[in-house]
Protein backbone atom coordinates (compact mmCIF):
# COMPACT_ATOMS: atom_id res chain seq x y z
CA UNK A 1 0.00 0.00 0.00
CA UNK A 2 2.64 2.30 1.01
CA UNK A 3 4.52 1.95 -2.44
CA UNK A 4 1.03 2.37 -4.27
CA UNK A 5 0.87 5.82 -2.58
CA UNK A 6 4.25 6.59 -3.43
CA UNK A 7 3.77 5.62 -7.01
CA UNK A 8 1.13 8.53 -7.02
CA UNK A 9 3.53 11.34 -5.90
CA UNK A 10 0.51 13.00 -3.61
CA UNK A 11 2.19 13.18 -0.29
CA UNK A 12 5.27 15.45 1.24
CA UNK A 13 5.94 12.62 3.24
CA UNK A 14 5.33 8.94 3.97
CA UNK A 15 6.02 6.89 6.96
CA UNK A 16 5.66 3.21 8.18
CA UNK A 17 4.87 3.60 11.20
CA UNK A 18 2.41 2.12 13.82
CA UNK A 19 -0.82 4.63 14.09
CA UNK A 20 -0.83 4.51 17.42
CA UNK A 21 3.12 5.59 17.99
CA UNK A 22 4.66 7.61 14.48
CA UNK A 23 7.45 9.67 14.18
CA UNK A 24 5.39 13.46 13.23
CA UNK A 25 5.67 16.45 15.24
CA UNK A 26 3.35 17.01 17.81
CA UNK A 27 0.93 19.99 17.69
CA UNK A 28 1.93 19.98 14.39
CA UNK A 29 -1.47 19.17 12.15
CA UNK A 30 -4.51 20.52 11.70
CA UNK A 31 -6.61 17.13 10.46
CA UNK A 32 -5.21 13.55 11.37
CA UNK A 33 -7.29 10.74 10.04
CA UNK A 34 -7.54 6.82 10.60
CA UNK A 35 -9.84 4.86 7.51
CA UNK A 36 -11.12 1.45 8.09
CA UNK A 37 -8.38 0.42 11.20
CA UNK A 38 -9.60 0.79 13.95
CA UNK A 39 -11.75 -2.29 13.58
CA UNK A 40 -8.08 -3.87 13.30
CA UNK A 41 -6.61 -2.56 16.52
CA UNK A 42 -7.24 -4.80 20.00
CA UNK A 43 -7.20 -1.24 21.73
CA UNK A 44 -8.29 1.98 20.46
CA UNK A 45 -7.32 4.69 23.37
CA UNK A 46 -3.47 4.55 22.23
CA UNK A 47 -4.80 6.03 18.70
CA UNK A 48 -6.57 8.42 20.44
CA UNK A 49 -3.86 9.48 22.44
CA UNK A 50 -1.64 9.65 19.15
CA UNK A 51 -4.35 11.91 17.55
CA UNK A 52 -4.78 14.13 19.92
CA UNK A 53 -0.66 14.67 20.59
CA UNK A 54 -0.35 15.01 16.94
CA UNK A 55 -3.25 17.62 16.33
CA UNK A 56 -2.46 21.86 16.74
CA UNK A 57 -5.50 23.68 19.21
CA UNK A 58 -8.27 23.57 17.43
CA UNK A 59 -7.65 20.31 14.74
CA UNK A 60 -9.91 17.60 13.97
CA UNK A 61 -9.36 13.91 13.82
CA UNK A 62 -11.65 12.43 11.68
CA UNK A 63 -12.13 8.46 12.15
CA UNK A 64 -13.89 6.44 9.42
CA UNK A 65 -14.63 3.18 10.38
CA UNK A 66 -16.72 -0.22 9.54
CA UNK A 67 -19.65 -0.38 11.55
CA UNK A 68 -19.35 -2.47 14.97
CA UNK A 69 -22.89 -3.71 14.03
CA UNK A 70 -21.24 -5.96 10.61
CA UNK A 71 -18.90 -7.56 12.97
CA UNK A 72 -21.00 -8.68 15.68
CA UNK A 73 -23.37 -9.59 13.01
CA UNK A 74 -20.66 -11.70 11.81
CA UNK A 75 -19.21 -10.55 8.59
CA UNK A 76 -15.79 -9.64 8.99
CA UNK A 77 -13.48 -7.34 7.02
CA UNK A 78 -12.18 -8.77 4.20
CA UNK A 79 -10.85 -8.38 0.58
CA UNK A 80 -10.33 -10.04 -2.16
CA UNK A 81 -6.79 -11.02 -3.87
CA UNK A 82 -6.65 -10.57 -7.60
CA UNK A 83 -7.58 -14.62 -7.75
CA UNK A 84 -11.11 -13.13 -6.37
CA UNK A 85 -10.28 -15.74 -3.17
CA UNK A 86 -11.76 -13.61 -0.47
CA UNK A 87 -9.22 -13.15 2.29
CA UNK A 88 -10.45 -12.09 6.09
CA UNK A 89 -8.83 -9.53 8.29
CA UNK A 90 -8.81 -10.03 11.94
CA UNK A 91 -11.00 -7.41 13.21
CA UNK A 92 -12.26 -6.49 16.86
CA UNK A 93 -15.25 -4.86 18.28
CA UNK A 94 -15.29 -1.44 19.53
CA UNK A 95 -18.75 -0.19 20.63
CA UNK A 96 -19.08 3.85 19.90
CA UNK A 97 -18.90 3.73 23.64
CA UNK A 98 -15.80 2.65 23.69
CA UNK A 99 -14.77 5.61 20.92
CA UNK A 100 -16.05 8.46 23.04
CA UNK A 101 -14.55 7.12 26.11
CA UNK A 102 -11.10 6.95 24.44
CA UNK A 103 -11.28 10.31 22.43
CA UNK A 104 -12.52 12.27 25.92
CA UNK A 105 -9.62 10.65 27.92
CA UNK A 106 -7.35 12.10 25.53
CA UNK A 107 -8.90 15.63 25.39
CA UNK A 108 -10.95 15.68 22.28
CA UNK A 109 -14.51 16.33 22.19
CA UNK A 110 -17.05 14.83 19.51
CA UNK A 111 -18.19 17.61 16.14
CA UNK A 112 -19.85 15.18 13.96
CA UNK A 113 -20.73 11.84 14.14
CA UNK A 114 -22.65 9.57 10.87
CA UNK A 115 -23.51 5.66 10.17
CA UNK A 116 -23.92 4.64 6.69
CA UNK A 117 -26.07 1.73 5.78
CA UNK A 118 -26.54 0.45 2.59
CA UNK A 119 -29.20 1.55 0.79
CA UNK A 120 -30.35 0.88 -3.41
CA UNK A 121 -27.21 3.79 -4.29
CA UNK A 122 -24.97 1.21 -2.41
CA UNK A 123 -26.67 -1.21 -4.01
CA UNK A 124 -26.00 0.31 -7.48
CA UNK A 125 -22.14 -0.63 -7.05
CA UNK A 126 -22.43 -3.81 -5.12
CA UNK A 127 -25.43 -5.96 -5.83
CA UNK A 128 -24.46 -9.04 -4.20
CA UNK A 129 -25.12 -7.16 -1.10
CA UNK A 130 -29.10 -7.21 -1.40
CA UNK A 131 -29.40 -8.97 2.34
CA UNK A 132 -27.83 -6.21 3.71
CA UNK A 133 -29.61 -3.73 2.76
CA UNK A 134 -31.23 -0.90 5.71
CA UNK A 135 -28.00 -2.89 7.80
CA UNK A 136 -25.43 0.22 8.90
CA UNK A 137 -21.65 -0.70 7.11
CA UNK A 138 -19.89 1.99 8.25
CA UNK A 139 -19.26 5.22 10.37
CA UNK A 140 -17.81 8.70 10.48
CA UNK A 141 -16.47 10.41 13.79
CA UNK A 142 -15.07 14.11 13.74
CA UNK A 143 -13.13 14.85 17.43
CA UNK A 144 -11.42 18.28 17.92
CA UNK A 145 -9.04 19.18 20.03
Amino acid sequence: MLNIAASKHAHEQLHLADVASTPLASDGYDLCMLVLADEHLTDIEPVYREAARLLSKGGHFALIGYHPFFLMRGMPTHYHRANHDAVTIRSYVHLFSEHFDAANKAGLRITEFRECVIDEKWLASKPKWREYLNWPVSFALVWSR
